[in-house]
């Protein structure tokens, strides 16, 4: 009779190849725009304790994805263990072999006290010129010994290495470059820097972030031009993210002359023979940056937009009635604060446009405030959303109305009858003081036939939070009973403030329900407490800033794997480590679920 460890090694490393694609442990979690989480060792290293062929097998899935860290600081902790892992690979025979298994490679490089977490001591002092370079080299050599890299990010605040990207297009013709934070050597830099033209012809650059932050320096900033050419000249470039800002209260502001002077030194940085390529995804934040390439790509190829703010009311259907995105497949519109109320409303172009453009897989509007029905979207794409997102923010003061204009009960009915292919959509909860609207809407969400994750949205209750009552707080977040009854279900079964248990009690209705329907249970469900679509502040915070970012968690829940454990449920708590950092910090749980669901 033939056994697990009978199976050939090549069997083991596909089998556990299923298992690390299908674990969401193993991919991007995306919790918003400002906030993601990566967990690559979680569920293949058990794998490794096995026996000898688990092993064999595993360790190559196991180093996939590896981050290389050099800072410019003598004796950084992070960079000599680069250092070490690096000369290990290149020149230590066992080691050697983790380079085949690499697919995914990070590389950070930077200024270690532009980064460094609060805490005690000094920055050390920087290494100089030429030990650094060599540290470059070093790490340039060691990516052009993986034999199948796939994906290179690199980000920090440097500009990528000249020797890297040719390195890249000599040795890794089929690898994915991804800049993260893109940054010049200075803002005022001219057209002529051989790194930078290499950078927006490199055949391998595929997705570029970058944040344009005005920190009130006096020199010309030519940063916007050079991006231009990036997207002008790039191949195979698919996909550009921007943020627009200033730091504090800073401004600057040009004189006509200045101006001028920049536009001078800006058409310098577009010669050169344009790219056939058109990006397909833009992000963009703080700036009319659809105007701001439209020249230099074509903006009807567009398949996926993300706008924080509209700059006009002609900016969908600019001149004509023919839509400005006419491949548009994704689209995200933040709105509610750019706007004066007593104006003629953008809203208004949006909902035209909604109601002429392409059929949409996914629609994200965040603070609408009611100004685009709920029947302009499901008219045209009710039959091909995937994912639908209407959320209102959370009033931050006492005076803001209270009326967010969520989706009520109602509207989540007619989302259901009208949307048949819905995987993906997020509810408001908490929004009326009325008994039992939370459990309502809960056994309607278990009715979505094809939906897989949902996501709850239950406001911090900043205003309360932040001003003296006499009335209890909440418990902890944290704070799960141990041992909670099976046959218990508080008086206010769903509500934080009531009891430890509301989790546990969310969960078990939304699975009880999905059975009663004879419905599969949900992949995850995300349960969001305080606002996590809110770009992090670039100045002092405020008061409910600094609240907010202490207190908000996001629950991910989803029914235990373990055949002899299907009475738990599986929670990953991720909460920011501080308000200005992306990264989320993950904890896991185990929580019962509730047998008496009858109301």
């Amino acid at each position: 009779m033939a056994t697990i460890n009978s199976l050939s090694p090549e069997l083991f490393e596909q089998i556990f190849e299923y298992v690390a694609a299908d674990s969401d442990k193993f991919k991007y979690l995306q919790l918003s725009s400002t906030s993601e989480i990566f967990d690559t060792c979680s569920t293949i290293h058990p794998m490794l304790l096995v026996n000898k062929s688990f092993y064999a097998s595993a360790q190559r899935i196991h180093d996939r994805h590896k981050h290389l860290i050099i800072r410019e600081e003598s004796g950084d902790g992070d960079t000599q263990k680069t250092l070490q892992f690096m000369s290990e690979l290149l020149h230590d025979p066992p080691k050697t072999e983790i380079l085949k298994a690499i697919r995914d490679l990070t590389i950070t490089c930077e200024l270690y006290w532009r980064r460094r977490e609060v805490g005690p001591g000094e920055p050390g002092e920087p290494v100089n010129g030429s030990t650094y370079e060599k540290y470059i080299e070093e790490m340039v050599t060691l990516v052009s010994k993986i034999p199948k890299l796939r994906n290179l990010t690199f980000k920090g605040d440097h500009p990528i290495p000249l020797s890297l990207l040719r390195v890249l297009e000599k040795h890794q013709p089929q690898c994915n470059l991804h800049i993260r934070e893109w940054h010049r050597k200075s803002a005022d830099m001219d057209h002529n820097d051989p790194a930078e033209i290499a950078l927006a012809q490199s055949p391998n650059l595929r997705t570029i972030t970058v944040e344009l932050w005005d920190d009130g320096s006096t020199g010309l900033d030519l940063r916007k031009y050079a991006l231009k050419r990036i997207v002008l000249l790039s191949p195979n470039l698919e996909s550009v993210d921007i943020k627009e800002g200033a730091l504090g209260c800073l401004l600057r502001s040009y004189s006509p002359h200045e101006r001028a002077q920049m536009d001078e030194l800006g058409a310098q940085f577009t010669t050169g023979k344009p790219s056939q390529n058109n990006i397909k995804s833009l992000t963009s934040r703080g700036g009319d940056h659809i105007k701001m390439l439209e020249d230099v790509t074509n903006m009807r190829k567009l398949e996926s937009l993300d706008i924080g703010w509209i700059p006009n009311f002609a900016f969908f259907c600019p001149l004509t009635s023919r839509p400005r995105f006419e491949n548009l497949k994704h689209l995200a519109v933040e709105m509610g604060h750019w706007y004066d109320p007593g104006t003629l409303l953008p809203e208004t172009y949006l909902r035209d446009f909604l109601a002429v453009c392409s059929p949409l897989e996914s629609l994200k509007i965040t603070d609408q405030r009611g100004r685009v029905d709920l029947s302009v979207i499901l008219d045209t794409h009710r039959h091909s959303l995937r994912k639908l997102h209407l959320h209102e923010s959370e009033p931050k003061h006492s005076d803001e109305s209270p009326d967010r204009h969520f989706l009520s009960l109602e509207g989540i009915r007619e989302v259901r009858r009208r949307c048949p292919q819905l995987e993906e959509f997020t509810v408001d909860m908490e929004r009326v003081p009325k008994q039992g609207q939370t459990r309502e809407i809960l056994e309607e969400l278990a009715r979505f036939e094809k939906l897989e994750k949902p996501t709850l949205y239950f406001p911090l209750d900043l205003v309360n939070f932040a001003s003296p009552s006499d009335t209890p707080k909440a418990p902890s977040l944290l704070g799960f009973r141990n041992q909670v009854p099976a046959n218990h279900v508080p008086a206010e079964p769903f509500n934080r403030k009531y009891t430890s248990s509301w989790l546990e009690n969310i969960y078990s209705l939304l699975l009880h329900q999905r059975r009663v329907n004879h419905l599969p249970p949900f992949k995850e469900v995300r349960i969001k407490l305080g606002e996590w679509e809110r770009q992090p502040p670039m100045g002092l915070p405020c008061d409910w800033e600094c609240l907010e970012g202490r207190h908000k968690r996001c629950f991910v829940l989803k029914q235990y794997e373990r055949d002899d454990s299907m009475d738990k449920i599986e929670i990953r708590i991720l909460r920011l480590e501080n308000i200005y950092e992306e990264k989320s910090v993950k904890e896991e749980s185990e929580i019962r679920q509730i047998v008496n669901l009858e109301p």
